[in-house]
C-alpha cells in the first residue's frame, strides 16, 4: 500500500485497473474506483482530487487516455 506525501494516512483496499475506454468495462472499472473513494475519504477530500486521480488510471495507447 502506497501512502501519501502530504498524511501519514495510508490507502486502503487496492485501487482499480487501468481503465481502456471499452464499454464493457466502464462499470466495473467505475464501482472499483467509488470503493476505492469510499475507503480513502480522507485522502480524496473533494471532487476536483477524485477527478484528478480518475483520470491517472485511464490506460495510455486507448482510447480512454485520448479521452482524458
Amino acid at each position: 500500500m502506497a501512502t501519501t506525501t502530504h498524511s501519514k494516512e495510508k490507502f486502503l483496499g487496492a485501487p482499480p485497473k487501468l481503465f481502456d475506454g471499452k464499454a464493457e468495462n466502464a462499470e466495473a472499472f467505475w464501482n472499483t474506483l467509488e470503493n476505492y473513494y469510499y475507503l480513502n475519504e480522507a485522502l480524496f477530500p473533494d471532487e476536483g482530487r477524485k477527478v484528478a486521480a480518475a483520470l491517472t488510471y485511464f490506460k495510455l495507447g486507448t482510447p480512454a487516455a485520448e479521452w482524458a
